[in-house]
């Protein structure tokens, strides 16, 4: 299989901690490159907002909606997805 993807993210520092975050994310599934053109590429969207949970090291808490065909997710995670 071959997974094609795409990701645009924007971060706003609201306070020396804090930040917002919006992103919007693309991609498909295909059985191989000539594949590609031929798959539906899903379309996801969402907000969250970062924490940063000490001063002194780049640790995050994150808490994210995102919202993909019509159905939304809450995502928490500590760290960063890339």
């Amino acid at each position: 299989y071959l997974t094609l993807q795409f990701n645009v993210e924007a971060l706003w520092k609201l306070f020396p901690r804090w930040k917002l975050v919006a992103f919007i994310d693309s991609g498909t599934v295909a059985n191989g490159l000539d594949d590609v053109g031929n798959k539906d590429y899903f379309k996801s969207f969402g907000t969250g907002v970062r924490w940063q949970v000490t001063e002194d090291k780049e640790l995050n808490f994150s808490a994210d909606i995102a919202i993909l065909e019509g159905d939304a997710s809450l995502i928490l995670r500590v760290g960063e997805a890339f």
